[in-house]
């Protein structure tokens, strides 16, 4: 609870003369109050209403002292000073915090204009030159061998040049459990727990299949091993659902876990600075409507976040959520979008041709 002096001793029927020289200070750190008396005390409405507030908020200490002067506040407390007509001084002690030497000493962390000093300051960047590449559950891996087999074959002559994390999505069997878990009133984060385990389940049979080229099954706490892991020779393989778990935040337009496997991906990507974040479908980019529902949706090539958030279109080939973080990213700045049941496209897109969609930070 805090008091704003300023406010309430400018009260008409008061007093006439005050003079304050602090005027915030936070009772819940208080230790006790100090009233420096006069003869005509009693008579003071300024003194009335410290001593009822202060019998009310029930202070530890309530001592009344006569002839008390600046030199008897205990040492080490911050103090209130006030002059009235009828008595030189209240003062009022507080217990001081306790604060670590450094530049965000007493900050909110939640003041604009603090944010706003940090907000452009360059981040480390981990792994430069690392391959983010998510294979969808639903896009890909759902359709079994004659879709999976090959990717994982290009995915594993790339590993041999390039650095990647493979990331996978979850599929038809997440849905079936969201499915389920929406039926029963499932809360968000349960449901977020729930479609996890399926996205892991996934990365442990990508990263079997990927064993001929040292694939190996990583969890989501351990991107920070990655470096180390590469220099090994090792490929890495996570699944895409991000760890907020039961913490998951509430869905804007229902239950259904905001956060999913594509914004997995990214966040990774983003964390570790990586070079590209790549996601793997069933499409061949973005587009303006599904285009297995409607073969003339209009095709995107590149486009930015803000401008494709704009369209708000009723359907997107990837998760909203990735277009917000991608506006506030610092490390990615750019997500590709390509169709990875056509081979060669992986390929290609790492060589640097142009394929399928790119989504622009700005």
């Amino acid at each position: 609870m805090f008091l704003v002096f300023r406010d309430w001793l400018h009260v008409d029927d008061l007093c006439t003369d005050i003079r304050c020289d602090l005027f915030d200070f936070d009772l819940a750190e208080m230790g006790c109050l100090y009233l420096q008396l006069s003869a005509c005390y009693r008579d003071d409405p300024v003194f009335r209403l410290l001593y009822t507030f202060a019998n009310l908020l029930a202070f530890p200490d309530i001592q009344l002292h006569h002839d008390l002067t600046p030199a008897d506040i205990p040492t080490g407390l911050s103090h209130l000073l006030l002059t009235t007509q009828t008595y030189k001084y209240i003062v009022i002690p507080m217990h001081r915090r306790f604060e670590l030497d450094n530049k965000l000493a007493g900050e909110t962390l939640s003041r604009r204009s603090l944010l706003a000093a940090y907000r452009h300051r360059p981040r480390l960047r981990l792994m430069p030159e690392l391959n983010v590449v998510k294979i969808g559950g639903h896009g890909i891996i759902d359709y079994g061998r004659e879709v999976l087999i090959p990717l994982v074959n290009e995915i594993g002559g790339l590993s041999k040049a390039n650095q990647m994390l493979v990331v996978t999505g979850g599929g038809v069997r997440a849905r079936h459990i969201l499915d389920i878990g929406l039926d029963l009133g499932m809360p968000t984060g349960v449901l977020a727990e729930l479609a996890g385990k399926i996205s892991e389940q996934n990365a442990i049979m990508v990263s079997i299949l990927l064993s001929p080229w040292h694939g190996v099954r990583i969890h989501t706490g351990d991107l920070l091993e990655l470096p180390t892991q590469l220099f090994l020779g090792a490929l890495p393989v996570m699944h895409g659902t991000p760890p907020y778990g039961l913490y998951e935040h509430p869905g804007e337009h229902g239950a259904i876990p905001p956060h999913r496997t594509d914004t997995g991906a990214f966040l990774a990507a983003e964390v570790l600075g990586a070079k590209r974040c790549i996601l793997l479908k069933n499409v061949n980019g973005l587009y303006s409507e599904n285009p297995h529902k409607n073969p003339d949706a209009d095709f995107i090539a590149d486009i930015t976040a803000k401008e494709l958030l704009a369209m708000e279109l009723d359907d997107m080939v990837l998760e909203p959520m990735v277009l917000s973080l991608l506006t506030e990213a610092r490390n990615v700045t750019e997500v590709q979008i390509i169709n990875g049941h056509v081979p060669g496209n992986l390929p290609k897109l790492m060589s640097g041709e142009k394929v399928g969609t790119v989504i622009r930070a700005e």
